[in-house]
């Protein structure tokens, strides 16, 4: 009977092994992203923000040499990762509104979002208007 009870047991273990996705599968591919060797630096505005996980985004506005400007999409890290280094919701927002120029420093995305768009990137860090340089990824 034993026996019998331990191989259902060890069934259902195996079921619900097989039918829940593992997380790391269901991630996306950092190198089908990013371009390591690709490495940006941009001035520009905080136009939004995405206060979410499993990433934050930003947006910011960049000017280019032409005078124009393009919209680039920054990728950040978890939430949990962004509060133990210093960032808030809050924080974001008065950027926000307060146009300040931030630096970020970090690797281009391989596919621009769309033609109008800058492109991406996966933020490293950021540098504040006061010098200080902040991981905006783990």
């Amino acid at each position: 009977m034993t026996s019998g009870l331990s191989m259902h047991f060890q069934l259902l273990i195996a079921t619900l092994f097989a039918v829940t996705p593992a997380p790391t599968l269901a991630h996306h591919s950092f190198s089908a992203e990013y371009n390591i060797t690709d490495i940006v630096v941009l001035k520009g505005t905080v136009l939004s923000f995405e206060w979410a996980n499993p990433h934050a985004f930003l947006t910011i506005a960049v000017k280019e040499d032409s005078g124009g400007t393009k919209l680039w999409r920054i990728e950040g890290g978890p939430i949990w990762f962004l509060r133990e280094s210093g960032w808030s919701p809050e924080m974001l927002e008065e950027m926000m509104k307060s146009r300040v120029t931030i630096e970020v420093t970090g690797y281009r995305a391989r596919k621009p979002r769309d033609a109008s768009s800058g492109g991406g990137a996966w933020a490293k860090e950021i540098t504040l208007r006061d010098g200080r340089r902040m991981p905006f990824h783990d």
